[in-house]
This record gives structure tokens, C-alpha cells and sequence, in this order.
């Protein structure tokens, strides 16, 4: 298996780390080089098992933020609910979706913090990911509008909530901004500490 930091401009760029197997599995089906210190990505089953998931009965709707799909790859606390979420996607217990604009978010985000190369990487990952990945229609982009008028949120953050609420799905994220808006069903992730949100 190829080292994740086995070129020399991968180990200059340096912490950018998928901490767990199955984003090591989804990176593999991508086509994107994995660290050679990791065990064996695990099959979707093993997973579901070592994971101690509990079973679902009821398929769930669940739309993740940009937030919640950098903590997946950067391997922060609730990576586990965001993981378990993707493994029922897979087996068609739930559905998972994602806006267009998040796209945008976690290129910006890697880039940023560890290089174009990375993130090109990193954007396959996402994109081989059991989520289905939605452009915002015209009346979600004017009702991301109104919520930006009345609550904190960036313009893609209002997007994201617009789209969450119009497919009737519960937004899973870690940024407090969202805690504001009434009518949109969310689950919270641990949310990061100051320090953290520096990066």
C-alpha cells in the first residue's frame, strides 16, 4: 500500500491524517494513496460490527454539513456518528446527502491548511463517499436568503440549512450558528474548542 506521506511534498504539507479505516476503505475505492502504518481497511460489514453501532429500524434522512464531512477526514470527535450514518447509506438503511456548495467548503478548507494536492485527494474521497450530492434548486438559494437575514449564518451555511430543511432531513454538523434557526432538525457533534477552531 502506498504511503500516505511518501512523496516528498506530502510529507512538507504533513498533518493532514484520515485517522480511521473507513475512510481508509473509501479512499482505496477512490483511487487515492493510503498511509502504509494503517491496518487493513476492514469490510463494510467488520465495520458495522467493530463499531458497536446499534441496529436501525427506521431509515433515516440525514444531510451532512461541510463541518461534519472535515471531521470525518480529519478524524475529530463525532467521526463515528458521521461514519455509522455513511455504513447505513451503504446498506440502504438510510440516506445521506450532501450540498454542491460543501464542495466548495472542504476544497477551500484543505487547501488552505495542507495544499492543492491534497485536496484534489481529498475531494475524490468525498466524492466516492454513499451520499448523494445536491445542487441547490431557485427557491432553496432564496430561502437561504431569508435565514441569512435572520440568523448568523454564511451565505453556504444558509444554503446547507435551506436544502436540509426542504428534503425534510435532520442536519448533522458542529457549528453552533445552526442552534438559531427553528424548523430545521439538527444533531450537533461535539463542537471544537477555541484552539481548535484556529486552524
Amino acid at each position: 500500500m502506498t504511503s500516505w506521506n511518501s512523496s516528498p511534498e506530502r510529507r512538507s504539507r504533513g498533518k493532514c491524517r484520515i485517522a480511521n479505516s473507513w475512510v481508509v476503505l473509501c479512499r482505496k475505492k477512490a483511487g487515492v494513496p493510503s498511509s502504509a502504518n494503517t491496518r487493513a481497511a476492514p469490510t463494510w460489514s467488520r465495520l458495522c460490527s467493530s463499531s458497536g453501532a446499534k441496529t436501525v429500524r427506521e431509515k433515516t434522512v440525514s444531510w451532512l454539513d461541510s463541518s461534519a464531512v472535515l471531521t470525518l477526514l480529519y478524524g475529530e470527535a463525532g467521526m463515528d456518528i458521521v461514519r455509522e450514518l455513511l455504513e447505513q447509506s451503504e446498506r440502504d438503511r438510510g440516506a445521506v446527502y450532501l450540498s454542491a456548495v460543501t464542495l466548495t467548503e472542504v476544497v477551500s478548507s484543505l487547501s488552505r491548511t495542507h495544499g492543492e494536492s491534497v485536496a484534489r485527494d481529498e475531494l475524490q474521497v468525498v466524492l466516492s463517499l454513499p451520499a448523494q450530492i445536491e445542487s441547490a434548486s431557485l427557491s432553496q438559494c432564496a430561502e437561504a436568503g431569508w435565514l441569512r437575514s435572520r440568523h448568523r449564518l454564511s451565505t453556504a451555511d444558509a444554503i446547507i440549512a435551506a436544502q436540509a430543511m426542504a428534503a425534510g432531513a435532520e442536519l448533522v454538523h458542529k457549528d453552533p450558528e445552526f442552534e438559531s434557526v427553528l424548523g430545521l432538525r439538527q444533531r450537533a457533534l461535539p463542537y471544537k474548542t477555541r484552539r481548535a477552531l484556529k486552524r
